[in-house]
Protein backbone atom coordinates (compact mmCIF):
# COMPACT_ATOMS: atom_id res chain seq x y z
CA UNK A 1 0.00 0.00 0.00
CA UNK A 2 2.34 2.98 -1.33
CA UNK A 3 5.42 3.11 1.20
CA UNK A 4 3.51 1.50 3.60
CA UNK A 5 4.28 -2.47 4.97
CA UNK A 6 1.88 -4.12 7.03
CA UNK A 7 3.31 -6.67 9.67
CA UNK A 8 1.30 -9.06 11.57
CA UNK A 9 2.62 -9.06 15.18
CA UNK A 10 1.33 -12.27 16.15
CA UNK A 11 0.54 -15.84 14.32
CA UNK A 12 -3.15 -16.62 13.14
CA UNK A 13 -4.84 -18.86 15.71
CA UNK A 14 -4.98 -22.32 13.72
CA UNK A 15 -2.07 -21.70 11.80
CA UNK A 16 -0.56 -24.94 10.81
CA UNK A 17 3.10 -23.87 10.98
CA UNK A 18 2.38 -21.87 13.97
CA UNK A 19 4.36 -24.48 16.31
CA UNK A 20 6.90 -24.97 13.88
CA UNK A 21 7.91 -20.98 14.15
CA UNK A 22 7.31 -20.76 17.50
CA UNK A 23 9.54 -23.81 18.34
CA UNK A 24 12.55 -21.94 16.46
CA UNK A 25 12.14 -18.29 17.80
CA UNK A 26 11.90 -20.80 21.70
CA UNK A 27 15.07 -22.53 20.28
CA UNK A 28 17.58 -19.52 19.34
CA UNK A 29 15.94 -17.91 22.94
CA UNK A 30 17.12 -21.44 24.64
CA UNK A 31 20.32 -21.05 22.90
CA UNK A 32 21.14 -17.36 24.04
CA UNK A 33 20.34 -18.25 27.61
CA UNK A 34 22.47 -21.37 27.13
CA UNK A 35 25.37 -18.35 26.04
CA UNK A 36 24.37 -16.41 29.17
CA UNK A 37 25.47 -19.44 31.81
CA UNK A 38 21.71 -21.09 32.02
CA UNK A 39 22.21 -24.50 31.68
CA UNK A 40 19.20 -26.48 33.72
CA UNK A 41 16.27 -25.33 31.39
CA UNK A 42 13.98 -26.56 28.67
CA UNK A 43 10.95 -25.95 26.99
CA UNK A 44 7.88 -26.96 24.99
CA UNK A 45 7.31 -24.02 22.53
CA UNK A 46 7.06 -21.00 24.20
CA UNK A 47 6.64 -22.41 27.70
CA UNK A 48 10.10 -22.63 29.79
CA UNK A 49 11.33 -24.35 32.67
CA UNK A 50 14.66 -23.72 34.91
CA UNK A 51 15.71 -26.14 38.00
CA UNK A 52 18.45 -26.50 40.49
CA UNK A 53 19.80 -27.80 43.70
CA UNK A 54 17.95 -27.52 46.65
CA UNK A 55 18.71 -23.75 48.63
CA UNK A 56 20.52 -22.68 45.69
CA UNK A 57 20.00 -19.27 43.95
CA UNK A 58 20.98 -20.70 40.76
CA UNK A 59 17.18 -21.10 39.66
CA UNK A 60 16.53 -17.16 40.81
CA UNK A 61 18.99 -15.97 39.43
CA UNK A 62 18.38 -18.04 35.47
CA UNK A 63 14.90 -16.88 36.30
CA UNK A 64 16.00 -13.45 36.00
CA UNK A 65 18.47 -13.34 33.66
CA UNK A 66 15.74 -15.04 31.24
CA UNK A 67 13.41 -12.70 32.22
CA UNK A 68 16.10 -9.53 31.09
CA UNK A 69 17.25 -11.24 27.81
CA UNK A 70 13.59 -11.78 26.43
CA UNK A 71 13.00 -7.64 27.12
CA UNK A 72 16.12 -6.93 25.68
CA UNK A 73 15.16 -9.37 22.56
CA UNK A 74 12.23 -7.91 22.50
CA UNK A 75 9.87 -11.03 23.08
CA UNK A 76 6.99 -10.32 25.29
CA UNK A 77 6.60 -11.96 28.81
CA UNK A 78 3.32 -12.66 30.01
CA UNK A 79 3.89 -11.16 33.83
CA UNK A 80 1.23 -13.88 35.31
CA UNK A 81 3.00 -16.85 34.15
CA UNK A 82 6.08 -15.73 35.60
CA UNK A 83 6.15 -18.43 38.99
CA UNK A 84 8.84 -19.33 41.22
CA UNK A 85 11.29 -20.27 42.46
CA UNK A 86 9.18 -22.98 44.12
CA UNK A 87 9.30 -26.59 45.13
CA UNK A 88 5.53 -26.86 43.70
CA UNK A 89 4.93 -25.37 40.00
CA UNK A 90 2.70 -26.56 37.40
CA UNK A 91 4.21 -26.56 34.19
CA UNK A 92 2.33 -28.03 30.73
CA UNK A 93 -1.20 -29.14 33.10
CA UNK A 94 1.30 -31.42 35.55
CA UNK A 95 1.92 -29.93 39.28
CA UNK A 96 5.65 -30.99 39.67
CA UNK A 97 6.28 -31.34 43.48
CA UNK A 98 10.46 -31.53 43.86
CA UNK A 99 10.14 -31.44 47.86
CA UNK A 100 7.55 -34.69 47.83
CA UNK A 101 9.38 -36.11 44.89
CA UNK A 102 5.74 -36.25 42.87
CA UNK A 103 3.85 -35.52 39.78
CA UNK A 104 0.22 -34.42 40.21
CA UNK A 105 -2.73 -34.05 37.97
CA UNK A 106 -4.47 -30.56 39.33
CA UNK A 107 -7.61 -31.58 40.88
CA UNK A 108 -9.88 -29.28 38.47
CA UNK A 109 -8.12 -31.44 36.04
CA UNK A 110 -8.82 -34.67 37.29
CA UNK A 111 -12.49 -33.68 38.56
CA UNK A 112 -13.23 -32.84 33.92
CA UNK A 113 -11.21 -35.84 33.43
CA UNK A 114 -13.57 -38.04 35.00
CA UNK A 115 -15.94 -36.35 34.00
CA UNK A 116 -15.29 -36.47 30.24
CA UNK A 117 -14.28 -41.14 30.72
CA UNK A 118 -17.88 -41.32 31.99
CA UNK A 119 -19.57 -39.43 28.68
CA UNK A 120 -18.09 -42.76 27.00
CA UNK A 121 -19.45 -45.55 28.65
CA UNK A 122 -22.50 -46.12 26.84
CA UNK A 123 -20.67 -45.61 23.57
CA UNK A 124 -20.45 -48.08 20.52
CA UNK A 125 -18.67 -46.31 18.04
CA UNK A 126 -16.92 -42.80 17.94
CA UNK A 127 -15.76 -40.77 15.06
CA UNK A 128 -12.08 -40.47 14.40
CA UNK A 129 -11.74 -36.83 15.52
CA UNK A 130 -13.45 -37.95 18.68
CA UNK A 131 -10.67 -40.71 19.05
CA UNK A 132 -7.86 -38.31 18.28
CA UNK A 133 -9.22 -36.19 21.42
CA UNK A 134 -9.28 -38.82 23.69
CA UNK A 135 -6.09 -40.16 23.06
CA UNK A 136 -4.39 -37.07 23.08
CA UNK A 137 -6.03 -36.43 26.65
CA UNK A 138 -5.49 -39.50 27.98
CA UNK A 139 -1.49 -39.78 26.92
CA UNK A 140 -1.32 -36.52 28.85
CA UNK A 141 -2.31 -38.25 31.58
CA UNK A 142 0.17 -40.82 30.90
CA UNK A 143 2.86 -38.84 31.65
CA UNK A 144 1.63 -39.25 35.13
CA UNK A 145 0.07 -42.24 34.98
CA UNK A 146 3.13 -44.22 33.28
CA UNK A 147 1.55 -48.19 33.61
CA UNK A 148 -2.04 -46.54 31.27
CA UNK A 149 0.44 -46.35 28.32
CA UNK A 150 -0.41 -49.98 27.03
CA UNK A 151 -4.17 -49.41 27.87
CA UNK A 152 -4.27 -46.83 25.05
CA UNK A 153 -3.36 -49.41 22.23
CA UNK A 154 -6.18 -50.62 21.37
CA UNK A 155 -7.76 -47.27 21.01
CA UNK A 156 -5.02 -45.72 18.93
CA UNK A 157 -5.74 -48.80 16.73
CA UNK A 158 -9.16 -48.05 15.83
CA UNK A 159 -8.24 -44.51 15.06
CA UNK A 160 -6.23 -45.58 12.55
CA UNK A 161 -9.16 -47.02 10.59
CA UNK A 162 -11.25 -44.06 9.60
CA UNK A 163 -9.78 -41.97 6.49
CA UNK A 164 -12.35 -38.64 7.65
CA UNK A 165 -12.19 -36.74 10.21
CA UNK A 166 -16.24 -37.20 10.58
CA UNK A 167 -15.91 -41.19 9.80
CA UNK A 168 -17.68 -43.26 12.62
CA UNK A 169 -15.27 -46.64 13.67
CA UNK A 170 -17.39 -49.52 16.23
CA UNK A 171 -15.61 -49.34 19.60
CA UNK A 172 -14.89 -53.09 19.81
CA UNK A 173 -14.65 -55.11 23.01
CA UNK A 174 -10.79 -54.01 23.94
CA UNK A 175 -11.76 -50.55 23.25
CA UNK A 176 -14.66 -50.31 25.70
CA UNK A 177 -12.00 -52.33 28.00
CA UNK A 178 -9.55 -49.74 28.02
CA UNK A 179 -12.34 -47.20 28.89
CA UNK A 180 -13.34 -49.20 31.58
CA UNK A 181 -9.65 -49.27 33.17
CA UNK A 182 -9.32 -45.73 32.66
CA UNK A 183 -12.82 -45.08 34.53
CA UNK A 184 -12.15 -47.57 36.84
CA UNK A 185 -8.43 -46.10 37.85
CA UNK A 186 -9.38 -42.40 37.52
CA UNK A 187 -12.48 -43.66 40.00
CA UNK A 188 -10.20 -44.05 43.63
CA UNK A 189 -7.10 -42.42 41.87
CA UNK A 190 -5.79 -39.44 43.73
CA UNK A 191 -4.13 -37.65 40.80
CA UNK A 192 -0.33 -38.77 42.30
CA UNK A 193 2.40 -40.58 40.55
CA UNK A 194 5.51 -40.69 41.54
CA UNK A 195 9.43 -39.53 40.25
CA UNK A 196 11.04 -42.44 38.27
CA UNK A 197 14.09 -44.01 39.69
CA UNK A 198 17.43 -41.89 40.71
CA UNK A 199 19.65 -40.55 38.22
CA UNK A 200 21.48 -43.09 35.68
CA UNK A 201 25.47 -43.21 37.41
CA UNK A 202 26.78 -44.63 33.71
CA UNK A 203 26.26 -44.33 30.82
CA UNK A 204 26.98 -47.87 28.36
CA UNK A 205 27.88 -47.78 24.65
CA UNK A 206 28.14 -51.22 23.06
CA UNK A 207 27.97 -53.06 19.69
CA UNK A 208 28.79 -56.29 17.94
CA UNK A 209 30.18 -57.69 14.92
CA UNK A 210 29.90 -61.09 13.92
CA UNK A 211 33.93 -60.78 12.62
CA UNK A 212 35.12 -58.75 15.86
CA UNK A 213 32.83 -60.05 18.55
CA UNK A 214 31.55 -57.72 20.51
CA UNK A 215 32.77 -54.32 22.94
CA UNK A 216 31.61 -51.92 25.14
CA UNK A 217 32.53 -48.45 27.18
CA UNK A 218 31.18 -46.73 29.87
CA UNK A 219 31.03 -42.92 28.79
CA UNK A 220 33.35 -40.62 30.93
CA UNK A 221 35.89 -42.96 32.35
CA UNK A 222 38.63 -45.80 30.71
CA UNK A 223 36.55 -48.59 31.50
CA UNK A 224 36.19 -51.11 28.38
CA UNK A 225 35.67 -54.62 27.32
CA UNK A 226 35.97 -56.23 24.21
CA UNK A 227 35.18 -60.29 23.75
CA UNK A 228 35.42 -61.97 20.84
CA UNK A 229 33.33 -64.31 18.96
CA UNK A 230 33.51 -68.10 20.00
CA UNK A 231 32.33 -69.77 16.66
CA UNK A 232 33.77 -66.75 13.96
CA UNK A 233 32.02 -67.35 10.77
CA UNK A 234 32.01 -64.56 8.80
CA UNK A 235 30.08 -64.44 6.15
CA UNK A 236 30.98 -65.43 2.35
CA UNK A 237 31.58 -62.71 0.08
CA UNK A 238 28.59 -61.96 -1.58
CA UNK A 239 26.19 -64.07 0.24
CA UNK A 240 23.14 -63.15 2.03
CA UNK A 241 21.78 -63.09 5.32
CA UNK A 242 18.67 -65.55 5.32
CA UNK A 243 17.77 -64.62 9.11
CA UNK A 244 17.70 -60.97 8.08
CA UNK A 245 15.54 -61.64 4.94
CA UNK A 246 13.40 -63.70 7.40
CA UNK A 247 13.03 -60.34 9.66
CA UNK A 248 12.30 -58.48 6.90
CA UNK A 249 9.34 -61.19 5.30
CA UNK A 250 7.67 -60.82 8.14
CA UNK A 251 7.53 -57.14 8.24
CA UNK A 252 6.27 -57.45 4.62
CA UNK A 253 4.00 -59.99 5.71
CA UNK A 254 2.30 -57.85 8.34
CA UNK A 255 2.15 -54.63 5.44
CA UNK A 256 0.39 -57.01 2.90
CA UNK A 257 -2.98 -56.18 5.05
CA UNK A 258 -4.13 -52.77 5.31
CA UNK A 259 -4.65 -51.22 8.92
CA UNK A 260 -8.10 -51.66 8.75
CA UNK A 261 -8.32 -55.58 8.08
CA UNK A 262 -5.53 -55.88 10.52
CA UNK A 263 -7.81 -54.30 13.00
CA UNK A 264 -10.98 -57.06 11.76
CA UNK A 265 -8.79 -59.68 11.72
CA UNK A 266 -6.93 -59.73 15.36
CA UNK A 267 -10.67 -59.39 16.77
CA UNK A 268 -11.50 -62.48 14.65
CA UNK A 269 -7.89 -64.05 15.33
CA UNK A 270 -8.57 -63.88 19.22
CA UNK A 271 -12.13 -64.83 19.15
CA UNK A 272 -10.87 -67.93 17.83
CA UNK A 273 -8.10 -68.68 20.05
CA UNK A 274 -10.37 -68.03 22.69
CA UNK A 275 -12.50 -70.67 21.51
CA UNK A 276 -10.28 -73.34 21.07
CA UNK A 277 -8.72 -72.97 24.50
CA UNK A 278 -12.28 -73.20 26.19
CA UNK A 279 -13.16 -76.09 24.12
CA UNK A 280 -9.56 -77.63 24.87
CA UNK A 281 -8.94 -77.88 20.94
CA UNK A 282 -5.57 -77.57 18.69
CA UNK A 283 -5.84 -74.02 16.95
CA UNK A 284 -3.01 -74.77 14.62
CA UNK A 285 -3.42 -76.50 11.66
CA UNK A 286 -7.08 -75.30 11.88
CA UNK A 287 -9.07 -78.45 10.68
CA UNK A 288 -12.11 -78.67 9.17
CA UNK A 289 -14.08 -80.21 12.50
CA UNK A 290 -12.10 -77.56 14.55
CA UNK A 291 -13.53 -74.77 11.86
CA UNK A 292 -16.97 -76.46 11.83
CA UNK A 293 -17.37 -76.04 15.80
CA UNK A 294 -16.39 -72.63 15.29
CA UNK A 295 -18.75 -71.78 13.75
CA UNK A 296 -21.62 -72.91 15.24
CA UNK A 297 -20.09 -71.25 18.96
CA UNK A 298 -20.88 -68.35 16.23
CA UNK A 299 -23.53 -69.14 15.64
CA UNK A 300 -24.89 -69.91 18.90
CA UNK A 301 -23.72 -66.16 20.41
CA UNK A 302 -25.97 -64.66 17.88
CA UNK A 303 -23.61 -63.82 15.06
CA UNK A 304 -24.59 -63.19 11.57
CA UNK A 305 -23.83 -65.11 8.74
CA UNK A 306 -21.42 -62.53 6.93
CA UNK A 307 -19.98 -61.92 10.25
CA UNK A 308 -18.74 -65.67 10.36
CA UNK A 309 -17.43 -65.61 6.95
CA UNK A 310 -15.37 -62.72 7.93
CA UNK A 311 -13.74 -64.33 11.20
CA UNK A 312 -12.89 -67.69 8.89
CA UNK A 313 -10.84 -65.13 7.14
CA UNK A 314 -8.83 -64.21 10.17
CA UNK A 315 -8.43 -68.15 11.04
CA UNK A 316 -7.03 -68.12 7.23
CA UNK A 317 -4.98 -65.51 7.47
CA UNK A 318 -3.94 -66.84 11.02
CA UNK A 319 -2.43 -70.59 9.31
CA UNK A 320 -0.81 -68.37 6.93
CA UNK A 321 1.17 -66.15 9.25
CA UNK A 322 1.74 -69.10 11.17
CA UNK A 323 3.51 -71.15 8.16
CA UNK A 324 0.50 -73.62 7.90
CA UNK A 325 -1.47 -74.38 4.51
CA UNK A 326 -4.59 -73.20 4.82
CA UNK A 327 -7.68 -75.49 4.12
CA UNK A 328 -8.48 -74.98 0.19
CA UNK A 329 -11.74 -73.21 -0.03
CA UNK A 330 -13.47 -76.18 -2.89
CA UNK A 331 -11.97 -78.96 -0.12
CA UNK A 332 -14.53 -78.49 2.86
CA UNK A 333 -17.93 -79.67 1.74
CA UNK A 334 -19.04 -79.82 5.84
CA UNK A 335 -18.04 -76.40 6.86
CA UNK A 336 -19.90 -75.30 3.56
CA UNK A 337 -22.85 -76.73 4.44
CA UNK A 338 -22.79 -75.82 7.73
CA UNK A 339 -22.56 -71.51 6.35
CA UNK A 340 -25.59 -72.62 4.66
CA UNK A 341 -27.29 -73.95 7.61
CA UNK A 342 -26.43 -70.44 9.52
CA UNK A 343 -27.45 -68.40 6.56
CA UNK A 344 -31.38 -70.13 6.26
CA UNK A 345 -31.38 -70.66 10.35
CA UNK A 346 -31.15 -66.40 9.96
CA UNK A 347 -33.24 -64.91 7.27
CA UNK A 348 -33.85 -61.68 8.13
CA UNK A 349 -37.65 -60.40 8.76
CA UNK A 350 -38.78 -58.30 6.38
CA UNK A 351 -38.59 -54.82 7.31
CA UNK A 352 -41.51 -52.57 7.41
CA UNK A 353 -42.44 -50.38 4.49
CA UNK A 354 -42.18 -46.74 5.64
CA UNK A 355 -45.96 -45.22 4.74
CA UNK A 356 -45.07 -41.13 3.59
CA UNK A 357 -46.59 -38.84 5.83
CA UNK A 358 -49.76 -37.50 3.33
CA UNK A 359 -51.02 -33.54 3.54
CA UNK A 360 -54.12 -34.83 5.77
CA UNK A 361 -51.59 -36.19 8.10
CA UNK A 362 -49.75 -32.85 8.14
CA UNK A 363 -52.82 -31.21 9.26
CA UNK A 364 -54.05 -34.07 11.79
CA UNK A 365 -50.25 -33.43 13.36
CA UNK A 366 -50.66 -29.54 13.76
CA UNK A 367 -53.73 -30.12 15.51
CA UNK A 368 -52.39 -32.59 17.82
CA UNK A 369 -49.55 -30.19 18.64
CA UNK A 370 -51.68 -27.15 19.61
CA UNK A 371 -53.60 -28.89 21.56
CA UNK A 372 -51.13 -31.80 23.28
CA UNK A 373 -48.06 -29.64 23.45
CA UNK A 374 -46.97 -27.51 26.62
CA UNK A 375 -46.56 -23.94 24.83
CA UNK A 376 -47.08 -22.53 21.25
CA UNK A 377 -43.41 -21.89 20.56
CA UNK A 378 -42.85 -25.74 20.31
CA UNK A 379 -45.69 -25.78 17.99
CA UNK A 380 -44.47 -23.56 15.71
CA UNK A 381 -41.17 -25.56 15.84
CA UNK A 382 -42.45 -29.22 14.80
CA UNK A 383 -45.04 -27.81 12.27
CA UNK A 384 -41.90 -25.31 10.65
CA UNK A 385 -39.93 -28.52 10.61
CA UNK A 386 -42.33 -31.08 9.49
CA UNK A 387 -43.29 -28.76 6.50
CA UNK A 388 -39.90 -27.67 5.47
CA UNK A 389 -38.73 -31.66 5.41
CA UNK A 390 -42.12 -32.04 3.58
CA UNK A 391 -42.05 -29.74 1.01
CA UNK A 392 -37.67 -29.39 0.14
CA UNK A 393 -37.36 -33.20 0.58
CA UNK A 394 -35.16 -32.60 3.05
CA UNK A 395 -34.23 -35.81 5.58
CA UNK A 396 -34.75 -34.91 9.26
CA UNK A 397 -31.05 -35.62 9.56
CA UNK A 398 -30.03 -32.98 8.02
CA UNK A 399 -32.38 -30.23 9.67
CA UNK A 400 -31.71 -31.87 13.04
CA UNK A 401 -28.42 -32.69 14.94
CA UNK A 402 -27.82 -36.56 14.83
CA UNK A 403 -26.07 -36.73 17.93
CA UNK A 404 -24.36 -34.72 21.00
CA UNK A 405 -20.79 -34.11 18.32
CA UNK A 406 -22.35 -33.23 15.24
CA UNK A 407 -24.29 -30.01 13.88
CA UNK A 408 -26.91 -29.67 11.70
CA UNK A 409 -26.64 -29.12 7.99
CA UNK A 410 -28.48 -25.90 7.37
CA UNK A 411 -28.16 -22.82 10.08
CA UNK A 412 -30.43 -19.92 10.37
CA UNK A 413 -28.01 -17.51 8.19
CA UNK A 414 -28.55 -20.42 5.43
CA UNK A 415 -32.13 -18.89 5.47
CA UNK A 416 -33.53 -16.04 3.15
CA UNK A 417 -36.48 -14.88 1.62
CA UNK A 418 -36.86 -13.48 -1.99
CA UNK A 419 -39.28 -12.55 -4.81
CA UNK A 420 -43.04 -11.49 -5.21
CA UNK A 421 -44.65 -14.05 -4.21
CA UNK A 422 -42.24 -14.57 -1.44
CA UNK A 423 -40.18 -18.05 -1.49
CA UNK A 424 -37.84 -19.22 0.74
CA UNK A 425 -34.06 -20.08 -0.09
CA UNK A 426 -32.19 -22.72 2.07
CA UNK A 427 -28.78 -23.63 1.89
CA UNK A 428 -28.18 -27.05 2.41
CA UNK A 429 -24.07 -27.36 3.15
CA UNK A 430 -23.70 -30.83 3.00
CA UNK A 431 -25.85 -34.11 2.90
CA UNK A 432 -26.24 -37.80 2.65
CA UNK A 433 -25.19 -37.83 -1.19
CA UNK A 434 -22.96 -35.00 -1.09
CA UNK A 435 -20.10 -35.57 1.74
CA UNK A 436 -17.64 -33.64 -0.06
CA UNK A 437 -19.51 -30.47 1.15
CA UNK A 438 -20.31 -28.94 -2.37
CA UNK A 439 -23.44 -27.41 -1.27
CA UNK A 440 -26.70 -26.81 -3.19
CA UNK A 441 -29.71 -24.73 -2.80
CA UNK A 442 -33.25 -25.16 -2.13
CA UNK A 443 -36.27 -23.27 -2.91
CA UNK A 444 -39.80 -23.67 -0.82
CA UNK A 445 -42.29 -21.86 -2.63
CA UNK A 446 -45.36 -20.21 -1.14
CA UNK A 447 -48.87 -21.94 -1.53
CA UNK A 448 -51.16 -20.11 0.12
CA UNK A 449 -52.98 -22.49 2.07
CA UNK A 450 -52.60 -23.67 5.17
CA UNK A 451 -49.66 -25.99 4.84
CA UNK A 452 -47.76 -23.11 3.49
CA UNK A 453 -43.71 -23.59 4.56
CA UNK A 454 -42.90 -20.27 3.74
CA UNK A 455 -45.57 -19.13 6.37
CA UNK A 456 -44.79 -21.73 8.83
CA UNK A 457 -40.76 -20.54 8.49
CA UNK A 458 -41.49 -16.86 9.25
CA UNK A 459 -43.64 -17.81 11.84
CA UNK A 460 -41.29 -19.79 13.68
CA UNK A 461 -38.20 -17.55 12.98
CA UNK A 462 -40.15 -14.53 14.42
CA UNK A 463 -40.55 -16.48 17.48
CA UNK A 464 -36.67 -18.16 17.61
CA UNK A 465 -34.23 -17.33 20.25
CA UNK A 466 -32.11 -14.47 18.71
CA UNK A 467 -28.52 -15.79 17.55
CA UNK A 468 -26.52 -17.35 15.51
CA UNK A 469 -26.52 -21.25 14.83
CA UNK A 470 -28.42 -23.78 14.47
CA UNK A 471 -32.39 -23.01 12.07
CA UNK A 472 -34.24 -25.07 14.38
CA UNK A 473 -33.65 -24.92 18.21
CA UNK A 474 -35.34 -25.01 21.49
CA UNK A 475 -36.75 -22.65 23.74
CA UNK A 476 -33.23 -23.00 25.69
CA UNK A 477 -31.30 -22.38 22.44
CA UNK A 478 -29.81 -25.55 22.41
CA UNK A 479 -30.21 -27.54 18.70
CA UNK A 480 -33.14 -29.69 18.31
CA UNK A 481 -32.45 -33.27 18.15
CA UNK A 482 -33.56 -35.87 15.76
CA UNK A 483 -34.68 -38.36 18.61
CA UNK A 484 -36.69 -35.66 19.70
CA UNK A 485 -38.31 -34.47 17.08
CA UNK A 486 -39.06 -38.21 15.94
CA UNK A 487 -40.58 -38.45 19.67
CA UNK A 488 -42.85 -35.64 19.34
CA UNK A 489 -44.58 -36.99 15.68
CA UNK A 490 -44.91 -40.40 17.40
CA UNK A 491 -46.68 -38.77 20.18
CA UNK A 492 -49.01 -36.53 17.86
CA UNK A 493 -49.89 -39.61 15.61
CA UNK A 494 -50.97 -41.35 18.75
CA UNK A 495 -53.18 -38.28 19.71
CA UNK A 496 -54.41 -37.91 16.45
CA UNK A 497 -55.41 -41.84 16.35
CA UNK A 498 -53.04 -42.43 13.23
CA UNK A 499 -51.47 -46.01 13.07
CA UNK A 500 -47.42 -44.46 13.75
CA UNK A 501 -46.31 -47.65 12.17
CA UNK A 502 -43.48 -46.37 9.97
CA UNK A 503 -45.08 -43.10 8.86
CA UNK A 504 -42.13 -41.27 9.32
CA UNK A 505 -40.64 -40.76 5.95
CA UNK A 506 -41.53 -37.06 5.55
CA UNK A 507 -38.76 -36.48 2.51
CA UNK A 508 -41.28 -39.24 0.44
CA UNK A 509 -44.33 -37.81 1.06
Amino acid sequence: MGRLYILCKALPFGLRSAPKLVTAVADGLSWALQCEGVVNSLHYLDDFFFWSEANSPNCACALSTAVLLCLKLGLPVAAQKVVGPATTIVFLSILIDSAGQEVRLPDDKLVWLRQELRSWGDKRAATKRQLQSLIGLLSHVAKVVRPGRPFLRSLIDAMMIPQRQNQKVRLNLQCRGDIVWWQEFLLAWNGVGFFPGGPLRATLYSDASGQWGCGAFVLGSAEWLQQKSQDPSPRPRGGLDVQELDGEARVLLVQGLSASSRYTYGAGKRRYLSFCARANLNPLPASEATLCHFVAHLATEGLRAQSISGYLAAVRHLSIEAGFAPLPRGECPRLAYVLKGVSRSQVAAPKPRRLPITPHILLSLKDAWERETIDAYSAWLFWAISLTAFFGCFRIGELTRTDLFTCPAVEVGDVSFEGDPVRARIHLWFSKTDTSGAGADNILGSTGDPLCPVTALGNYLQTRPAGPGALFVSAGGSPVSRAFFVTAVSTALLAAGVSSNGILAIASG
